[in-house]
């Protein structure tokens, strides 16, 4: 059996604020909505300042349970079964909502650019590939980049 996970309370509350700032934000740019949430200084946002917070937070708390990653496979299920389900819920519903409102199932031309929105990776291909970026998927793209580089990341700490 593995390494029972540690929750800190404290951290999961400043990580809810960071997800409720996020939201909050977003709301704001959407619907127009005087600049409470928009401007920082010098062109940060407060959205970014809450999306540093939640990587920081996230990355400390995935190092604090998992220091080692002793089985790649289940580091890598328990990861998708955190994110896909969710993505893959919120995207649909978007999906259809276009599609509803275009009248056609691939109404950006690009069949195959659907399969990068799939995989989380389409926002990172945007500016080359007509694709079917809907919410964001920028976050999820990183997150599984991250993901994927951290057994290399706690290898690395052991060895050198």
């Amino acid at each position: 059996m593995g390494k029972k996970k540690v929750v800190l309370d404290q951290f999961d509350f400043i990580r809810a604020i960071a997800c409720l700032g996020i939201v909050l934000y977003h709301f704001a740019v959407e619907y127009g909505w005087p600049d409470i949430f928009n401007n920082y200084v010098g062109g940060v946002t407060y959205g970014d300042i809450y999306v540093t917070v939640f990587f920081f937070i996230s990355g400390a708390l995935l190092f604090y349970n998992h220091s080692e990653v002793d089985d790649l496979k289940l580091f890598y299920k328990k990861r998708a079964l955190s994110i896909f389900p969710a993505f893959y819920i919120a995207w649909g519903l978007m999906y259809i909502r276009d599609v509803l409102r275009y009248k056609s199932l691939f109404y950006r031309g690009n069949p195959a650019s659907i399969i990068l929105s799939l995989i989380g990776m389409d926002g990172y291909l945007a500016f080359k590939i007509n694709d079917y970026y809907i919410l964001g998927e920028w976050f999820i793209g990183a997150i599984i980049l991250l993901y994927i580089l951290y057994p290399l990341l706690t290898w690395m700490k052991r060895e050198y």
